[in-house]
């Protein structure tokens, strides 16, 4: 249960696309001041066997925010509920994202945004313009295992890459 929400903080439209032979979504969000290209996949590894695509998957949810042309400025909201949404995990701050404690489950929040963590969850406001890139990635591990580290805007942008080219 819960949401995590990147989205254009004014009025906008929205086109989406699967990248072509894939699962990556593309979500593109057109807005009077510019154009915001969204991307969301499940990182994957993959040694060429089609027939074993995902065998080793990290779990991992990657998405990665691009500034197309313009200025745009974007929101953030995170806001996991786990236990099927019975509870108000605890969010805490951690150098390159953010750990959520609820259940039975830890959530890892990586990214080089600043984020400000609020009930049960995080947020974040921020401007893009033209070229601008932002990287986000969740990772879920069971609760009594330690939360992993964080990953960087260029682990998240190699695992997209990777992710693309195993499809």
């Amino acid at each position: 249960a819960g949401c995590w929400s990147i989205r254009p903080t004014g009025v906008y439209a929205v086109t989406r696309r699967y990248l072509d032979d894939t699962l990556v979504l593309e979500t593109t969000f057109h807005t009077d001041s510019g154009e915001l290209v969204l991307t969301d996949a499940l990182a994957l590894r993959s040694d060429g066997d089609p027939h074993q695509l995902g065998a080793d998957a990290p779990h991992v949810l990657l998405r990665t925010v691009h500034c197309e042309r313009g200025r745009v400025e974007v929101e953030m909201q995170y806001r996991p509920r786990p236990e099927y949404g019975l509870l108000v995990p605890l969010t805490t701050p951690m150098p390159g994202g953010v750990v959520t404690r609820g259940g039975t489950e830890v959530l890892t929040l990586s990214t080089d945004v600043e984020l400000t963590t609020c009930s049960g969850g995080a947020e974040a406001r921020m401007r893009l313009s033209a070229g601008d890139e932002l990287h986000f990635a969740l990772q879920r591990t069971a609760f009594g295992e330690p939360a992993p580290p964080p990953w960087s805007a260029g682990q998240i942008a190699a695992a997209l890459a990777n992710t693309v080219t195993a499809w």
